[in-house]
């Protein structure tokens, strides 16, 4: 007689030594490869078989394609019955009906014992192999709301920590339960109706079907103080819903918990939504080990090398990974466990290519969880068509976006807005985009998240369509803040929006760069001309003078505009403030020219008085009054107030530097008088600071404090930290004058850090003043109180220096004229 077991389920006999499948002992005919697929899903019956062990079995040694598995499955189907092998989604397919194996005792208990509860229950979790790490507030937290709500659902993205936190949960209340805690996977099912026998299986009863499943439970539990977990239940909701809801109606003394990526939406749910693991606060060493995210990549690398050590030489590429990787738990344990292979270092070098990279883990993680990939598969499986397409094109954001820019990008004639409103909030209940904020919410994927959408967008097709669209609407919200700031100068809430979508507009450049779409290098042209403020109003004239630049040479070819005027200006304007002077007269010479021959008359002028300004700058006082005269002119002739106060303001500067007084007060005036009549705000205080460092430079400081302490009323409304920056140079001989030089010494100390920190050149014309200042005060305080206060200077912040600038300029007081040294 064969040892070969033989198998038996619903009216079949299964004998694979003998290949061969009996329906009632008549013979069944069966394609071999079908035949031998049947085999492996009932030898394995215990388990999910993933498709690529099941190819493996079933075509040793051959390479077929995935859709061979579907066929044959489809044909086992139409003979057992569709219930008979379920399919997990991202995973592979199930063998579930009972099966006998002949010869072996009988595993069922008699029905009257199925009915009866176990004389005790007792239970645990399964043992973690490794410690919790970063989540003591969470499990607080989740504790908390078990002690107060009978259902709490754990929801979260993938790979976020649900089941290791619900881990850390029930192992801390296992002694706080009479009755146990009770731990029930739900991965591997298929079926809703499954979950009460898997419920009961791991109660220890025996049920002969789901709603005997359901009494027995209930029995089971009746009178019991327990913890039920019902882990991974995303795909199964209206299963597990409906089952807790009769649980809970019936048993007082049950908690339950829940860990799904979608919240189960039935009576008395409480959700608790971990985050991502903590970031370092810093870029320190001990912030970085403060870091419940480097705490969990530093435990998991040592694991695999036990030598490995978070020290000053790894930390920056330590935080930096876990930063990339958005403190995803799972992300974070993958990416440690390849340091042995790969380094540090050249771990941080490959995360672009993450989903290859990270494929390492645990023998005894659910195969979904063993990979990036796979993780998202499976939650990607979970989402109907039309759910694929919206989380597939929201890929095409960076960090973060609105509704309506998800509706004006995503929509097409096959997703009108409020399907994507709709699909929207069905990625957000699963947990694949986050919302943030209560009263205007902002959506992100995570980046890992993000970058796997952007894989099915180009496996869709669809990635130059949606990347044009997203520039679309890039332009489109940059033009309008341009808009916005250049109509009143009160740019403030203006420039807070462009800082929150600044990579997406980052992102949009990148694409007009390189992307192949005939409009790329016009978009990039408006994006670039809309931003002319934002670059220095953020401190950012290096980025903005590099970005201009290059959406410039790409667009090099279209044809002389407005748009590529106005990007010149703001190129030339940016070369100036960085003291590149050679570059920015190379610039306004190029829109004078392009400007001139295309009639644009506004361009021109703006052109003329840049150049007037490279050219004082350059001692050349001559051509450049030509330069003003010639640009006050050609404004004059277009009625254009604002560029006529801009040749005023060059005229200043000229009369400045001739040493002119009288007529820098005359053309001051006349400058003034005009910007008010304009009323914006930002011109309007560039004139008063322009003024106040013509007066300061012709020693009248006393003339310059009036104009200053306007100007800080201003700033604050244009929110331009460059403006902030420039007040706060111009401010400290003000009040050196005034007797508070302790306050501007640190103003002085302030600015040696922070004007080589937003790249501005030195004002060449204050030196001497600082100079002068600082040794008045060290003759009035002593080197070392002088050291002292401006060592605090240094260590002050440009919006900190900024606010003690303008606190001392509207104070009318003068410190006094102390000659002791303070100890």
């Amino acid at each position: 007689m064969s040892s070969e077991p033989v198998y038996r389920f619903n009216h079949y006999r299964l004998l694979p030594a003998q290949r061969q499948l009996l329906e009632a002992e008549r013979p069944v005919k069966l394609g071999s490869r079908a035949f031998d697929m049947l085999v492996v899903l009932v030898e394995c019956r215990e388990r999910t078989v993933d498709k690529h062990e099941l190819m493996d079995r079933v075509w040793p040694r051959v390479v077929v394609e995935e859709n061979n598995l579907q066929v044959h499955v489809v044909a086992l189907r139409k003979l057992l019955g569709h219930a008979a092998i379920s399919t997990v989604p991202g995973r592979g397919y199930r063998f579930t009906l009972p099966v006998q194996v002949e010869g072996e005792a009988e595993a069922a208990v008699p029905p009257a014992a199925a009915q009866q509860p176990p004389a005790t229950l007792s239970g645990r979790p399964p043992a973690q192999a490794s410690p919790l790490l970063g989540r003591d507030d969470d499990l607080q937290a989740l504790r908390h709301l078990l002690s107060e709500h009978r259902l709490v659902t754990v929801a979260g993205a993938g790979g976020i920590g649900k089941t290791r936190l619900a881990h850390g949960v029930a192992a801390a209340l296992c002694d706080a339960q009479d009755d146990g805690v009770w731990w029930v996977e739900l991965a591997g099912l298929n079926d809703p109706a499954l979950v009460p026998a898997a419920v009961a299986s791991a109660l220890g009863l025996a049920t002969p079907g789901a709603g005997d499943a359901t009494q027995a439970v209930l029995q089971a539990l009746q009178g019991k103080t327990a913890l039920l977990v019902l882990d991974n239940a995303e795909h199964l909701l209206e299963g597990v819903a409906a089952f807790v809801g009769t649980l809970g109606d019936r048993l007082g003394g049950l908690r339950l918990l829940v860990t799904s990526q979608e919240v189960l939406r039935t009576a008395g749910e409480q959700v608790f939504r971990p985050g991502p693991l903590a970031l370092p606060a810093g870029d320190d060493l001990v912030a970085a080990r403060a870091s419940g995210a480097v705490a969990l990549f530093v435990a998991r690398a040592r694991q695999a090398n036990p030598r490995f050590e978070l020290d000053d030489g790894n930390r920056a590429a330590v935080v930096d990974i876990c930063r990339r990787l958005d403190g995803i738990p799972l992300a974070i344990e993958l990416a440690a466990a390849r340091v042995p292979l790969l380094g540090v270092d050249g771990l941080r070098a490959r995360l672009d290519e993450r989903f290859q990279v990270l494929t390492a883990g645990a023998r005894a993680v659910m195969r979904r969880h063993q990979t990036l990939r796979a993780a998202l598969e499976w939650s990607h499986a979970l989402l109907d068509a039309s759910e694929q397409v919206v989380f597939r094109r929201l890929g095409v954001f960076a960090g973060g976006f609105t509704l309506e820019a998800a509706q004006d990008v995503v929509e097409d004639e096959r997703l009108d807005r409020w399907d994507v409103l709709e699909h929207l909030g069905a990625l957000v209940d699963k947990s694949l985009v986050a919302a943030e904020g209560e009263t205007l919410p902002r959506y992100r994927l995570l980046e890992t998240t993000r970058l796997y959408a952007l894989e099915r967008l180009a496996d869709a097709g669809e990635t130059e369509t949606l990347l044009h669209r997203h520039a679309q609407a890039c332009v489109e919200l940059a033009e309008a803040q341009d808009a916005v700031i250049s109509a009143h100068g009160r740019g403030a809430a203006a420039l807070a929006l462009l800082d929150v979508e600044r990579d997406n507009l980052l992102h949009a450049l990148a694409w007009c760069q390189h992307g192949s779409n005939a409009e790329a290098a016009a978009i990039g042209l408006r994006i670039a001309a809309a931003l002319r403020y934002y670059w220095p109003s953020r401190a950012m004239l290096a980025l903005g003078t590099r970005l201009t630049l290059l959406a410039l040479a790409r667009a090099r070819a279209r044809p002389a505009d407005e748009c590529r005027s106005r990007a010149l200006a703001a190129a030339a304007h940016m070369s100036s403030l960085m003291g590149l002077g050679d570059q920015a007269r190379e610039l306004a010479q190029e829109n004078l020219d392009m400007s001139r021959l295309a009639g644009h008359d506004i361009g021109a002028a703006t052109a003329l008085v840049q150049m007037g300004h490279q050219a004082a700058d350059g001692n050349r006082l001559d051509e450049a009054e030509a330069h003003f005269r010639s640009g006050m002119a050609l404004a004059t002739t277009l009625g254009h107030l604002r560029l006529q106060a801009a040749a005023l303001n060059g005229l200043i500067v000229l009369a400045t530097v001739r040493r002119q007084p009288d007529e820098v007060s005359a053309l001051g005036a006349q400058a003034l008088a005009l910007q008010r009549r304009i009323g914006q705000r930002y011109n309007l205080a560039t004139t008063l600071l322009n003024l106040a460092l013509a007066h300061i430079d012709h020693d009248m400081p006393a003339r310059a404090h009036p104009l200053l302490q306007e100007a800080a009323a201003l700033v604050p409304e244009t929110g331009s930290q460059l403006l902030a920056q420039l007040l706060v140079m111009v401010a400290a001989p003000v009040l050196a004058h005034r007797g508070a030089r302790r306050t501007a010494v640190q103003l002085y100390g302030a600015n040696a850090v922070n004007v080589r920190a937003q790249s501005l050149s030195p004002m060449e014309q204050l030196q001497r003043h600082q100079q002068r200042d600082l040794a008045a005060a060290q003759a009035q305080f002593g080197a070392p109180a002088c050291e002292a206060a401006w060592a605090a200077g240094q260590a002050l912040g440009a919006q900190e220096a900024f606010e003690l600038a303008a606190a001392a300029l509207a104070d009318g007081a003068v410190e006094p004229e102390a000659t002791a040294v303070p100890a």
